[in-house]
């Protein structure tokens, strides 16, 4: 464990050079609860508390709940509802919109090899109180299995359409790269270690965003 986190320090640190102009760093921090109903089928609770690192205070939090099948081996698709709540912008603004409800739809298939590659599609209808969105959002990414876990490295796509202005645009590109650590020999523990840098359209702002999260299945 101590070899792997200096190995993600080190990284971390090329991975600032990428863009030494972003803004101050956030920090992201998620607990996931899934409780398997068989096989194949799984519920889930999410709650996110998102702050400005500098200091602490709180940006967003977040709940969500949703419904997870595995269709095989390789494939799997979930649903799910979530409720937000903004206090700041990202830019440590007074929030223009404090809440918010989404809808998700998501496709996950996973390319099982020594380094497995994944790639994920999601959709979301967002409702604000102005107006509503539809978001898609494209990832893939790759893992590196290492000692008791695997470095993750992905990248993600968001662009939305706006009912207010009748268009698509560009919303955010996601760099991350991250360590997911199993705390049980049953993985259904684990602890989740990842760097992103983020570019958003909102306001023209480039992030870093450190994530901490706790995955237990039941």
């Amino acid at each position: 464990m101590k070899t792997n986190m200096t190995i993600l320090t080190i990284l971390v640190g090329i991975f600032c050079a990428f863009d030494s102009t972003a803004q101050p760093f956030l920090n992201w921090n998620r607990v996931n609860v899934q409780k398997q109903l068989s096989n194949k089928q799984s519920v889930f609770l999410e709650g996110d508390l998102r702050l400005f690192a500098s200091d602490f205070d709180v940006q967003q939090f977040m709940f969500r709940a949703g419904w997870l099948t595995k269709l095989d081996n390789h494939n799997e698709s979930d649903l799910g509802l979530a409720y937000f709540h903004s206090l700041r912008n990202s830019d440590n603004t007074k929030a223009s919109h404090a809440e918010e409800y989404r809808l998700h739809q998501s496709f996950r298939y996973l390319y099982p090899s020594k380094f497995p590659f994944f790639a994920r599609f999601r959709v979301e209808e967002r409702f604000l109180p102005t107006e509503w969105t539809i978001r898609p959002r494209y990832m893939l990414g790759v893992e590196f299995p290492l000692g008791s876990g695997r470095f993750i490295l992905s990248e993600e796509y968001l662009h939305q359409y706006h009912s207010g202005i009748s268009r698509w645009k560009f919303d955010q590109n996601r760099v991350e790269l991250a360590y997911k650590h199993m705390l049980s020999r049953d993985d259904k523990q684990s602890m989740y270690l990842g760097f992103m840098w983020m570019s958003q359209n909102q306001r023209d702002l480039r992030r870093y965003i450190f994530r901490l999260g706790y995955n237990l299945v039941l």
